[in-house]
């Protein structure tokens, strides 16, 4: 039988693993660009860039603000999604009034029956 959640968990790994190889090359790539950028830019000029990213706000609590704000978006659809899901799962049955239902249906069906025949054989006589 085909094992849907394993199969999932299993892409997740898989995707999770090639973004992060991902990111590493992109941070190492950063770290090697700035490292060339420091001894071929001249200092003069590395002292005006520097003095004016220094003037600069902080971006760590703007990244910070919108991960957040992503998170919660997330919990939000997850919530949505579920209610979503439970409305349209069908029932589970009750194992136990399932054959008293069952019971119940042949005999208001007998029942049924037999007054049909009664009308019938009244209309007839």
């Amino acid at each position: 039988m085909l094992n849907v959640s394993e199969i999932a968990t299993s892409t997740e790994e898989r995707v999770l693993t090639g973004v992060k190889a991902g990111q590493a090359l992109v941070i190492d790539g950063m770290r090697n660009a700035l490292s060339i950028a420091d001894r071929v830019v001249p200092t003069q000029l590395s002292q005006r860039i520097e003095g004016q990213i220094n003037g600069l706000p902080d971006a760590s609590p703007v990244v910070t603000g919108a991960f957040g704000f992503a998170g919660k978006l997330l919990d939000a659809q997850r919530e949505f999604v579920g209610e979503v899901v439970d409305m349209v799962q069908p029932a589970a049955k009750p194992a136990a009034k399932a054959p008293a239902v069952k019971t119940t249906a042949k005999k208001t069906a007998k029942k049924v029956t037999k007054t049909a025949k009664k009308v019938t054989a009244k209309k007839a006589a």
